[in-house]
């Protein structure tokens, strides 16, 4: 690990700058020895937002039954860098929540076998 000598300590009682009565928090050692975290573009979700071609493009893989992986290899061949498989794996999941209707999988194959 870095052996940061940062150090806080969380107490319950009451705070003696607000006089409230709960947990807070006081920081003893605010000194770090190491960089901050560098996180990607992708970490952060307002960085994934999608138009509608790519969530055409999912409900087209996704009734094609392509996996998650097949169609985020099509949406980078395509030049949408901006997604990660789990973004997909959400959108095939509305589309499923969609298509079941608020019925739950056991009532939505009933009404299939009733009709067919």
């Amino acid at each position: 690990m870095t052996e940061c000598g940062w150090i806080t300590r969380v107490t319950r009682g009451v705070n003696p700058d607000t006089a409230d009565q709960g947990w807070f928090c006081t920081v003893e050692v605010p000194h770090h020895n190491h960089k901050k975290a560098t996180l990607g573009r992708l970490a952060f979700t307002q960085n994934r937002k999608h138009s509608g071609y790519v969530r055409d493009r999912i409900e087209q893989g996704w009734k094609q039954h392509d996996t998650a992986a097949k169609i985020l290899d099509d949406l980078i061949a395509s030049n949408h860098f901006n997604i990660l498989r789990s973004d997909i794996k959400n959108e095939i999941q509305k589309l499923r929540m969609a298509e079941l209707a608020g019925r739950s999988p056991v009532e939505a194959l009933l009404d299939f076998l009733e009709k067919f």
